[in-house]
Order: structure tokens, then C-alpha cells, then sequence
């Protein structure tokens, strides 16, 4: 039995890193050739892995999707009530933007991406976005319902705006502690 070519990159840890560089750099600063030297491998390697650009940039886009959904969905899953949905999920974003793990100010990649790609609304690249960002916000209108709270809709369009301001705050710098502050008086208006 023959055994073929060994892969040259584990595909989650290649991953990990894409999204840190991409979440760094922003997700259509680089060249594919570029964001092949960086991750320390070729670009062949990656469009046999993952075709081209704009399907390398929806794989990393889904992996931080997947990392960050989890979180809150996880916080959210557990609230019994309005408030507890609306604090998880604030709180939730405040907690890993405030993280900035590849940077001063990285705010949020889904929110990057979503303003990068504004203008490219037939692409697969923006299609994942906008399936993205409705999976979140599907997620947000289900535990608001399962808590019992009235106009879900408008609640959710509420908090998920809210999210996007902590995005845009971090991306430009804000820090933890103002983050915060944002998360009680955006709560306050639950």
C-alpha cells in the first residue's frame, strides 16, 4: 500500500495562525504569495489545500468564527433570563476583544471583514460573511426567545449593533476597562 506525499502543514494549526495574521493585517491587505511566506509555506501548497484567496480567506474566516461563536454561544446557552442573555453576549465580545491577541487594536475580523468586502456583495468570500453574521445573530434571537423576551427582532438587531460598536471601539484602541463602561451603558438600554 502506498502511503503518497506526507502533508506539509497540519490544516487547524495552519488555520490558527491565518487567522492571527489575517485578524493582524487586515483580510484583504495581503497577496495569497504573501500570506504564504508568512505562514512559512507556498502558495501552491495553499491553493492545493484551499484554492484560491478567496477560499483560503473563507476557511479562516469559519475557523474564527467557529472560536469566537463558541464562546458566545456557550454564554448565552446558559442565561436564564433577558438580561443574562444580553450581559453574556456584551460581555462575552468585550472579554476576547479586550484580549487583542495579535495586537494593540484588532477588534473583531468578522466586523473587518464585513466593512472590507462592503462592495463585493456576489462574492463567496462576502456570502460566508453575511452567513456568518446571521449565524451569530440566529443564535442571539434563540436564546432571547427561549428566555421569553418580547420583540426578539428588534432586541437582537439591538445587541447585535452593540457588538458591532465593540468591535469598531477595540479596533481603534480602546481598552478594557472603556470597553466596559460601553457594555453597562449599552445594558442599561436592555
Amino acid at each position: 500500500m502506498t502511503l503518497g506525499r506526507p502533508r506539509k502543514f497540519d490544516d487547524d494549526a495552519l488555520l490558527d495562525r491565518a487567522v492571527d495574521l489575517v485578524w493582524r493585517e487586515g483580510p484583504l491587505a495581503l497577496s495569497l504569495n504573501e500570506i504564504a511566506k508568512l505562514l512559512e509555506t507556498t502558495k501552491p501548497a495553499l491553493a492545493r489545500r484551499f484554492g484560491g484567496k478567496d477560499q483560503f480567506l473563507v476557511a479562516v474566516l469559519k475557523r474564527y468564527h467557529e472560536r469566537l461563536d463558541t464562546l458566545v454561544q456557550d454564554a448565552i446557552g446558559g442565561a436564564t433570563n433577558i438580561h443574562d442573555v444580553a450581559s453574556a453576549y456584551l460581555r462575552t465580545y468585550q472579554d476576547v476583544l479586550s484580549k487583542k491577541p495579535v495586537g494593540p487594536a484588532t477588534g473583531c475580523l468578522l466586523a473587518a471583514a464585513t466593512e472590507a468586502s462592503a462592495n463585493q456583495s456576489e462574492t463567496v468570500l462576502a456570502e460566508t460573511i453575511r452567513t456568518l453574521n446571521d449565524r451569530t445573530r440566529t443564535g442571539l434571537l434563540e436564546a432571547l426567545r427561549r428566555v421569553g423576551a418580547d420583540d426578539t427582532d428588534r432586541l437582537a438587531r439591538y445587541l447585535y449593533g452593540q457588538s458591532v460598536a465593540l468591535a469598531f471601539l477595540s479596533r481603534i484602541g480602546t481598552e478594557s476597562a472603556e470597553l466596559g463602561d460601553y457594555v453597562e451603558r449599552a445594558l442599561a438600554g436592555v
